[in-house]
C-alpha cells in the first residue's frame, strides 16, 4: 500500500523557506518545489506507464513532472483543483 502524505495547510505552505521538494498531500504527486532564491512553485509528479530499462539492468518506469503555476499566484486549494484535473484525463 502506497504512502500518503500528510496535508499541509497554508499557513505552513506559506512558512516553508528550505530549498527543496515538499509533498503536499491531497492529491498523489502533487508537489512544492521551493528554490534556492526562495521561489515556490506547484509541481504534478506523475508516472507514464513507460517501461525503461537502467544502465544496471533494472526497470522502472518512466516519471514526469508538470509545472501548475507559481505560489502565491495559485494557491493551495487551486492547485489541488489542477492537480486533481490532470490526474483524471
Amino acid at each position: 500500500m502506497p504512502r500518503v502524505a500528510k496535508e499541509l495547510y497554508p499557513l505552513q505552505i506559506r512558512r516553508l523557506s528550505k530549498p527543496g521538494t515538499y509533498n503536499v498531500g491531497g492529491v498523489n504527486g502533487l508537489l512544492l518545489k521551493v528554490s534556492a532564491s526562495g521561489s515556490k512553485s506547484w509541481i504534478l509528479r506523475y508516472s507514464t506507464g513507460e517501461l525503461r530499462e537502467s544502465k544496471s539492468g533494472r526497470q522502472f518506469y518512466a516519471r514526469r513532472d508538470h509545472g501548475l503555476g507559481s505560489y502565491p499566484t495559485v494557491g493551495l486549494s487551486q492547485a489541488r483543483q489542477r492537480a486533481y484535473l490532470r490526474r483524471t484525463c
